[in-house]
């Protein structure tokens, strides 16, 4: 299925959701449904560990 490939490669996911026409909440379900992997959300390792130096520093 497209809307799986465009997920699994990067695609946003509000911007799946207009080329196809579904809500955006639906996306997840189909990709599961197909047998693929959720991304995962929030921060990599890396970026995290930037964060809390720019945080502990006195930064938002």
């Amino acid at each position: 299925m497209e809307l799986v490939a465009d997920y699994e490669a990067g695609m946003p996911v509000r911007t799946i959701a207009v080329k196809y026409g579904v809500h955006r909440g639906t996306i997840p379900a189909f990709v599961l449904r197909s047998g693929g992997e959720l991304r995962s959300t929030g921060l990599n390792n890396e970026r995290r560990a930037s964060a809390a130096i720019l945080y502990r520093d006195g930064l938002p």
